[in-house]
Formats: C-alpha cells, sequence, structure tokens
C-alpha cells in the first residue's frame, strides 16, 4: 500500500475552508503571570454545539532491546495516528507513541484513562510484540526480557487492563484495535504457557475489539512499510459512509485479498449504543452543501504538493473531476523518471601553497537546520517557551536543606541532589488561566470531577473542607464566580482535569523533571530568580494571606491568586512566570519520596504506579520554605482545591 500521508493535511485543509465557509467565524501551609495585556477575556459561547469527543492512544513497538525487532509497527502506529488526527481524534501525547518501555507505557495507559473520561469514543490500537500467556494477553513493551512465567506481569502490559481503563469512562464506544497477532517472541525461553498469536478477548459492554488475524493465530508484519492489516484500516477509517461495523468488515476483506487468505481480520464486539462513522454517514452532503467547493478546496489543498501520492488521492476521488487533466500532467512529471545529466568537467585541484604560514582545510559543512524559536503560541493560544535540552541539576543535597533550616523529615524527600539530561520541550509560559480553561470547557462540554461529583475543597479558616458547590467557575463554593479573575489561574481542577485540558491543546502535563528544570535552570538555582528568596517576586502567604504562618514583613499585593504573570522579576531562567508561588501546579509524576536515588539520569518519567501524584511550586498560602524550586508535595490525583492549578509542556 502506498502509504498517503498527505491525506492528513489535505482533510484537514478541506474541513477547515468548509467550517470556515459555514460558520462565517492536604497541608496547609505546604502546598502551588499577567498573560499579555489585551488578550480576549471570557471567548463567547460556540454557535454549534460540541461535537462528540474522539480520544484515542496509538503506540508503535519496534525497536526491541532483548527479542526481534520488528520493521514496521513505528511506521503502522504513525499512518494511524495521521488518519485518527484527520477525522476528528485527539490524540494522547499530540502523536503516534513510539518504542515505549514498561514504565513509558503504564504511563501513557493511565493518561489515557484519565482523558477519556466524558468522551463519546476511546480508540486504543498497538502494533508490536503480543503474546499471550495461560489464556490473556500481554502487549510487549520494547524493554521486556522475562525469563520466567513469574515475570510477565512485572514486564509486559495485560491488554485487561486497557480494557479496564475504558469500561469505567463512561464513553458510549471503546474500540480496541491490536496488530499484534505476531510468532511469539518469548519461545524457547522457559515461557511453557506462552502462546503465538493473541487469545480471544470478551468485549465489554459498549467495546470492540478487532485483532489483525484470528485468535490463536499469526498476523504478517508487511514488507513495504506497513502490516496489512494497518493499511487496510487506515484506508477504510477515511472512507466516508462506512458505520464501524462496515470498517472492520471491508479491513478485513481488503486483508483476506491482500493475503492470499493466509490471514483473516478477527473482531469481537458487545452491542453498542448508536452508531458510529468515522469519516462521515452515508448520503450524508459535505458541509457547506456544495460538492464543487469540495472538490475545489480539495485540489487547492493538493496542487502545491511535491508528492505523487497527492495527486494519486486526488484522481481517486475525482477521476472525471475539473482538475483531473493538470492531476494526471503533475502525477506525469513527479512519477517519470529525471532524465541524465551531463557530468561536470573533472578539474585538477590548485597545487597546494607553499608559502609560510598556517595551512587550513576549508571545506563546505551540511547546512543545519535552525534552533527552535525561543516561543511559540500553542494550539490553545497561550504562549510557551522553549526549555533547551541538556543537563541541570536536580533535587537538594543535606547541606542546602540545613542552609534553608529545611527540617529533612519533611523535606528528604528532595535528597540527593543529582545530574539530569532532558531533551528539548516547551512549557506555557503562564498558568492555565480561567479564561482559557472556559475555553476548552465550552468547546468539549468537558466537566471536572469537582462538578460531576458536587463538591471541592475550600479553605475555611485555616483547615480545608469540602464544600458542596464549589468548582472552578464557583471556586469558593455558591456564590463566587470567576468574573473579574479571567486571568488569574483557574483552580479547582484534580490532575484529571489538568490531563484533560493539555490532551485538548496537543500538549500535555510536564514531568517533574521538566518542571524543575525549567523553575531552576541548568545551573539548580534555588528560586527561579535566584538563591535569595525575595518576597516581592511571588505570590505567597505573606501579610495579606491570614493565616498564622504568614509572612507580616512582606507584602505581594494579594490576598489569594493573584493575575498570572504580575512578577516580571520573578520570571525563571528560561521566561516562566509563576514558578513559584500563586497555585501549586500539577505535573504527570506519581509520587514516591525515594525516587531520585535510584531515578534514571535522562528523561525521568517519574515512577510507573502510586497512589499520590506530585505537585509542584507552592501557591499563595504557602510559606517562602515551599516556593524553592527543588520542594516536593503531593495530592491525590483526585484532589481539587482553592490553590492548585497547572500548566502543560509540549515535547519538540
Amino acid at each position: 500500500m502506498v502509504r498517503e500521508t498527505t491525506c492528513r493535511n489535505v482533510l484537514i485543509t478541506v474541513c477547515l475552508l468548509l467550517v470556515c465557509t459555514t460558520l462565517g467565524s492536604t497541608q496547609s501551609g505546604k502546598r502551588r503571570q499577567q498573560e499579555p495585556r489585551g488578550a480576549p477575556v471570557v471567548p463567547a459561547a460556540p454557535t454549534v454545539p460540541p461535537a462528540e469527543r474522539r480520544v484515542a492512544l496509538v503506540i508503535g513497538n519496534g525497536q526491541y532491546h532483548h527479542v526481534p525487532r520488528l520493521a514496521n509497527p513505528t511506521t503502522d502506529a504513525r499512518l494511524i495516528a495521521e488518519t485518527l488526527t484527520s477525522v476528528g481524534f485527539t490524540l494522547i501525547g499530540s502523536q503516534a507513541q513510539l518504542d515505549l518501555d514498561k514504565p513509558a507505557f503504564d504511563r501513557v495507559v493511565q493518561e489515557f484513562g484519565t482523558v477519556i473520561q466524558g468522551a463519546g469514543v476511546a480508540l486504543f490500537y498497538y502494533a508490536g510484540h503480543g503474546v499471550q500467556v495461560r489464556g490473556v494477553n500481554y502487549l510487549v513493551p520494547v524493554s521486556a526480557n522475562p525469563t520466567r512465567e513469574a515475570d510477565v506481569d512485572f514486564q509486559l502490559l495485560n491488554t485487561d487492563l486497557v480494557l479496564r481503563q475504558m469500561e469505567g469512562a463512561g464513553t458510549r464506544l471503546n474500540l480496541l484495535l491490536l496488530d499484534a497477532c505476531r510468532n511469539n517472541p518469548f519461545a524457547g525461553r522457559g515461557l511453557r504457557a506462552a502462546g503465538g498469536g493473541l487469545a480471544q478477548m470478551q468485549a465489554p459492554e459498549g467495546t470492540l475489539i478487532s485483532y489483525a488475524t484470528q485468535p490463536g493465530n499469526v498476523a504478517q508484519d508487511g514488507t513495504d512499510g506497513h502490516s496489512p492489516y494497518t493499511a487496510a484500516l487506515a484506508h477504510a477509517f477515511r472512507k466516508p459512509g462506512l458505520d464501524v461495523f462496515a470498517v472492520f468488515n471491508e479491513t478485513g476483506l481488503a486483508v483476506k485479498q491482500r493475503t492470499g487468505g493466509a490471514q483473516q481480520p478477527w473482531v469481537s464486539s458487545s452491542p453498542i449504543a448508536g452508531q458510529f462513522y468515522f469519516t462521515g454517514a452515508p448520503d450524508q452532503p459535505p458541509p457547506g452543501g456544495n460538492a464543487d467547493a469540495v472538490e475545489i478546496a480539495f485540489w487547492n489543498s493538493v496542487k502545491e504538493d511535491p508528492s505523487p501520492e497527492a495527486f494519486q488521492t486526488y484522481l481517486e476521488s475525482y477521476p472525471q473531476g475539473k482538475f483531473a487533466a493538470l492531476a494526471r500532467l503533475k502525477l506525469k512529471q513527479l512519477t517519470d523518471p529525471p532524465k541524465p545529466t551531463p557530468a561536470p568537467p573533472v578539474t585538477e585541484p590548485p597545487p597546494p601553497r607553499t608559502s609560510g604560514g598556517t595551512q587550513v582545510a576549508v571545506g563546505s559543512s551540511p547546512p543545519q537546520p535552525p534552533p527552535p524559536p525561543a516561543t511559540m503560541v500553542g494550539n490553545d493560544g497561550a504562549e510557551m517557551v522553549l526549555v533547551p535540552a541538556g543537563e541541570f541539576s536536580m533535587g537538594s543535597d543535606a547541606d542546602e536543606l540545613d542552609r534553608v533550616q529545611a527540617d529533612r523529615k519533611v523535606f528528604g524527600n528532595e535528597l540527593p541532589r543529582h545530574r539530569v539530561y532532558l531533551d528539548a520541550f516547551y512549557l506555557d509560559t503562564y498558568e492555565v488561566t480561567n479564561a482559557r480553561f472556559q475555553q476548552f470547557a465550552q468547546a468539549t462540554g468537558y466537566r471536572t470531577q469537582a462538578e460531576r461529583e458536587g463538591w471541592g475543597d475550600v479553605f475555611t479558616g485555616e483547615t480545608v473542607e469540602q464544600v458542596h458547590g464549589a468548582h472552578w467557575r464557583a471556586p469558593q463554593g455558591p456564590g463566587s464566580s470567576i468574573v473579574g479573575l479571567e486571568q488569574h489561574p483557574v483552580v479547582q481542577v484534580s490532575q484529571e482535569g489538568a490531563h484533560a485540558y493539555c490532551a485538548w491543546a496537543g500538549k500535555r502535563l510536564p514531568t517533574e523533571a521538566e518542571w524543575e528544570k525549567a523553575a531552576r535552570g541548568p545551573d539548580g538555582q534555588t528560586y527561579p530568580w535566584g538563591h535569595r528568596f525575595d518576597g516581592k517576586r511571588a505570590n505567597f502567604c505573606d501579610t495579606n494571606c491570614g493565616y498564622r504562618w504568614k509572612d507580616q514583613a512582606a507584602n505581594d499585593g494579594y490576598r489569594a491568586t493573584a493575575p498570572v504573570g504580575s512578577y516580571e522579576g520573578g520570571k525563571s531562567p528560561y521566561g516562566a512566570y509563576d514558578m513559584a508561588g500563586n497555585v501549586w501546579e500539577w505535573v504527570s509524576d506519581w509520587y514516591d519520596a525515594n525516587y531520585y536515588r535510584n531515578s534514571p539520569t535522562q528523561n525521568p518519567p517519574g515512577p510507573a504506579s502510586g497512589e499520590q501524584a506530585v505537585i509542584r511550586g507552592g501557591g499563595w498560602s504557602s510559606r517562602a520554605l515551599n516556593l524553592r524550586a527543588p520542594n516536593r508535595d503531593k495530592a491525590a490525583p483526585a484532589t481539587r482545591e482553592g490553590y492548585v492549578g497547572f500548566r502543560c509542556a509540549k515535547p519538540l
């Protein structure tokens, strides 16, 4: 199959044109910048109801460390990711997740389970090695190296875990797609109960499970860059008028024909409520009702494309179209072999110079790609700052804790200080504001845990109490609102809500290591601005905050949250504001007090599991000691309080 990588761009361009045409437009004292002036405050409500939210996790594992490598899973995953994006799915991590080890695998599956809460459709796709052990199906991380059957549960991922994430999400339709029915990669290792292919699974309510071949059989990896199953699946996804069952029926027929009957995909499903179309219902007129506009938009999106696949795609859709002759001419120009050009004349190099002085060889080096910009704007309209790749000093040492008079029993989770290398990434310049979170909620219909469960935590006096009716729109409970607080950080949002917002914005939560580097820079400053605390550079528990641990000698100007970016002197070495104070910030890591003792030295992802999540940065109710960049705290993932918010990150 020709991989039609341009289809995503084609479909996105067409959809954008038509849409535009149609619309015309629990610790007291221990928990956490003005966005550019003139930024929109609270956006208007959408003029059309939000579409059913579609979320997908796409994984491709091919570069295995201890078992035979596979050629196609990474390209298969990219193809599926591009195709799903073009038909309206939001991807976990904004792209295909490739060559995951066990901790990374666990982490993205957990994030998937969080983000799909309240979605309409959840889709999980995996390409790579799979194995059944005693009738249970496992997916194989690239780091897996089991030598005993007892290792399987710790080194592989049980597919039941994915199904459980879907079952508890409240989604209408769940799709589990497994291109993993290959030969047993652990044959001969003493895993006597392991077999090739995958075992049949019972589909829970509202779930369809698709295997690349019949249970117990072995599927082909493919010889042309894609497996037969994935190539057929991507083609069927893009075909208008096919409901979900017709998509997998057409996929099965295509694979059977392509493999001469050697491979037959298999589907297991339970009753599905309603109907679902990846691309469009049958006999549904194109948006705007103008077929000519659709074809013209299609042609405008491909006419400058340098790849022959773009023009082939146009001709398949419009063989007698308005631009068919031009498309055939362009296709011929792109596919005809180039005419040989005469070799340049050979000339003797000039004789070496014999005069005095040092001879220096001068040559041309290949052009280097331009460095990434220092700032960018995310899909949500929020500015982001670049944190370059490189090492930084993470954590604290005992002498530092003693210097700031930090109790080692409380702050010992910062030990030891260690060097960590991180790839480059972007981080939101400001904490996510009420205005931006309202934009997200209006666009998606998302309801936070506090809204769904009817309560949030609120400071009353010096204690935190559950207050019915408290949520992000009414952070102090009934009678409160965010009117006038549009540029303040959003609060009363659990880690689930933070994950959901970042995924909608094409981003993710930062890891704990990413957050700390962005806050303190490569040299390990104690605070974003240096090693000495300055109460004029951050919003913390000063004389205004009203608690017994307040610093009466400082006045930051606010009793609770401040507009984001209010403290110019408090920004980090990379230009991020409020990395100390204002609100504590969710990161993606599970909390482990001893994680630093054995954490990876490159891109540490955090523990694979846990009961509490990490929060960073201190907040408006915190002491100065808690605003230090290396300070670590924890909260249950479901926590929603008036002093916890978040910001998002995005890899390059």
